[in-house]
């Protein structure tokens, strides 16, 4: 995972949490380690525990004495996408996607829950995607069907 950044978009990210602090990613505009897309602010602080379980999954670091990361190298970017529920919007997701290519993430991870509305805008998300992955973006997503 070294030199790797990973943006979660889930419920957001607990950075002070012992396991994920020392991973998480800097940038000078966002002191907060990414955005909540919830909330529309730079905190993308976790207030469902989902996303740092899927952040402590990628990158935990064992510092509270169970490694857990697959890549404990690797950086975190916040990206807050789902409410407190664990519900959220498609144009916070997209919002999320969109941060994650435009701060140069290389990873998005996506592991997503919610019931979206009966008719979604595919167009929106194939043309996001798309561009995602023309700019080398490697998106790995976890959805119900």
């Amino acid at each position: 995972g070294q030199g790797v950044v990973v943006g979660v978009i889930d419920t957001g990210v607990n950075y002070n949490h012992v396991d994920l602090k020392d991973v998480m990613w800097t940038h000078p505009d966002f002191p907060h380690h990414g955005y909540d897309f919830v909330n529309n602010d730079n905190d993308p602080i976790d207030d469902h525990r989902h996303g740092s379980h899927c952040a402590g999954i990628v990158a935990g670091t064992g510092a509270g004495n169970f490694q857990t990361g697959v890549a404990p190298k690797a950086e975190i970017m916040a990206l807050k996408g789902l409410d407190s529920t664990g519900s959220g919007r498609e144009s916070w997701i997209f919002g999320a996607l969109e941060f994650g290519g435009e701060y140069k993430a290389d990873v998005l991870s996506l592991s997503l829950g919610w019931t979206l509305q009966a008719n979604p805008s595919k167009a929106v998300w194939r043309d996001i995607m798309d561009n995602l992955l023309s700019a080398g973006v490697v998106v790995s997503v976890a959805a119900p069907p």
